[in-house]
């Protein structure tokens, strides 16, 4: 089942108290005088506030509640091999709701013993807000041919003590549930955080050198704050200052018009560059998503829309990446170049001098192309190889061949298959579209236990923004959260509308202790 979206430690000074542990206001450093907060002037101009306290007791526990115990919608059956009296079949919509007795406030490791024909997708929700995600892979029968339960965790979720109804949902897919198993765990692991400040990007500038250095001083420790933007526009980004007084530290827009040929797509774009080049030199830093139009005459981003097949049959990724103009129109000329590949290095060399803009510009960029590729929806997620493929021809031929300096790169899937390699990518991101202000610690907890090497993790996109309280709580501290463009910000007066964050939740951010604004961050 493919993943939909869709940490140094951060480990507390424990009080002890009452045999309980409380997370305290300010992060634990291995040195004094390592509290100084990066990126804050040392005399704020603004009474920021602080975090709220958890009381965290560690005590033992562990429970089994059988599927077929608790209130469900689906099927109960009992044929074959399973736990208890039972085990309950649900499809796509039908839920199971079961109470658990905590037996102190926690946290704690859920896990579903279950299994899917195809695959399936079960979101855990307590209190009316979503707390986690389990995918359930495809069935691979045992040796006998028999369909064995398999197991499936969400960790690092904080229970208070006491009662706690625990909703699964099947958000896609058919799925059997045996038992769920729910026992003491502990906050997400701080190891994320100790992480080098190496730039994947051979030809960085020092401006983005500096800047993902940064971001790993201030990852665990820092949130920055961050906003979707439409594009050719900062109507999202004044919103937020006219109600907290502050900027974002990055502003976020979209590049997929930028290689459409007609006359509103080219202003649309020049208007955007030159908001982007004096984002950045107002000390800002700029993000960019590619949702990359296929270079047909289809112009689309939906799967099956371009052959990724043809352009890749027996080629070498990496001579591709670096073919000069002469060289390319040789193989063009003479047929050993597809005219899907040339159509898409076209499109690479046009993406190059937009960034040659923001390079002369002195600018850094936080560039996230071909997202979800993973979800099987896009033309780019084809297949894993083909995904890989295109991410390193588009890698090299940007950082390699042009030379582009200001790119930082942020690679927004969570199956590994498609993992294009730790020297290609800066930063992982996710997208929330969860409607919860939860940390989502497990995924993050995830995500930073599963790649080869460690890597920035931030929140790119999302509605409702993660709740920096339950963040820090959770040890989940993603390096920025940034809430989606338009009515996901915007009311229909242009202000901002608290469908999904509300506007004092919003000014609390910009002005806590522990996030860090646009006028907050250094000189890079």
């Amino acid at each position: 089942m493919k993943k939909i979206a869709k940490l140094f430690s951060l480990i507390t000074a424990f009080s002890l108290l009452c045999g309980c542990s409380r997370i305290p206001e300010l992060p634990e450093s291995s040195d004094s005088s390592d509290i100084s907060e990066p990126g804050r002037p040392s005399n704020p101009i603004y009474n920021e506030g602080g975090l709220n306290e958890f009381m965290i007791l560690n005590r033992d526990f562990l429970v089994k509640l059988h599927a077929e115990s608790g209130v469900y919608d689906g099927a109960l059956s009992n044929s074959g091999k399973f736990d208890g009296q039972g085990y309950v079949k649900l499809h796509t919509g039908n839920s199971l709701t079961h109470i658990l007795q905590a037996n102190a406030s926690q946290h704690y490791r859920v896990v579903l013993a279950a299994r899917s024909a195809d695959g399936a997708a079960v979101s855990l929700e307590t209190g009316g807000i979503k707390r986690g995600m389990f995918y359930i892979p495809p069935l691979v029968p045992d040796e006998d041919g028999g369909a064995p339960f398999t197991l499936h965790e969400v960790d690092c979720l904080y229970f208070e003590s006491g009662e706690t109804n625990m909703k699964f949902t099947v958000e896609s897919g058919s799925v059997d549930i045996d038992y769920i198993l729910v026992e003491n765990s502990g906050r997400a692991s701080g190891d994320c955080y100790k992480l080098g400040s190496a730039c994947a990007n051979p030809n960085a500038s020092l401006r983005t050198v500096n800047t993902v250095k940064y971001f790993t001083e201030v990852f665990g420790q820092m949130i920055l704050t961050a906003q979707n933007v439409s594009p050719a526009s900062n109507a999202e980004i004044e919103a937020v200052y006219n109600a907290t007084g502050r900027y974002p530290a990055i502003r976020s827009s979209e590049l997929a018009y930028a290689t459409l040929d007609n006359d509103e797509d080219k202003q649309r774009l020049e208007d955007e560059i030159q908001l982007a080049a004096q984002w950045c030199d107002d000390g800002g830093i700029q993000a960019y998503t590619w949702h990359w139009y296929s270079p047909n005459i289809r112009h689309s981003i939906n799967a099956g829309d371009f052959n990724l097949d043809a352009a890749f049959e027996n080629q070498d990724p990496e001579n591709i990446a670096m073919l000069d103009d002469d060289a390319k129109k040789a193989l063009e000329d003479n047929g050993y170049m597809p005219l899907e590949l040339s159509a898409l290095l076209n499109d690479i060399d046009q993406m190059a001098e937009v960034f040659k803009k923001l390079d002369a510009a002195n600018a850094a960029v936080i560039f996230e192309p071909i997202p979800y590729g993973d979800t099987g929806g896009h033309w780019w997620g084809s297949s894993p190889e083909n995904y890989k493929m295109l991410w390193q021809i588009m890698f090299d031929r940007l950082c390699r061949y042009h030379k582009i300096h200001c790119l930082i790169w942020v690679w927004n899937n969570s199956d590994m298959d498609y993992y294009p390699g730790s020297n290609y990518v800066d930063i992982v991101g996710q997208s929330f579209f969860e409607s919860s202000d939860a940390s989502f610690a497990g995924l993050f907890q995830s995500i930073s236990s599963i790649l080869p090497s460690q890597k920035l993790i931030a929140v790119t996109s999302c509605d409702v923004m993660p709740n920096i309280d339950k963040m820090y709580r959770d040890n989940a501290l993603w390096l920025w959260t940034a809430p989606a463009a338009g009515d996901y910000t915007l009311n229909m007066n242009g202000a901002l509308s608290e469908s999904y964050n509300t506007v004092k939740y919003i000014k609390d951010l910009y002005n806590h202790k522990y996030t860090v604004a646009r006028d907050e961050l250094p000189d890079l």
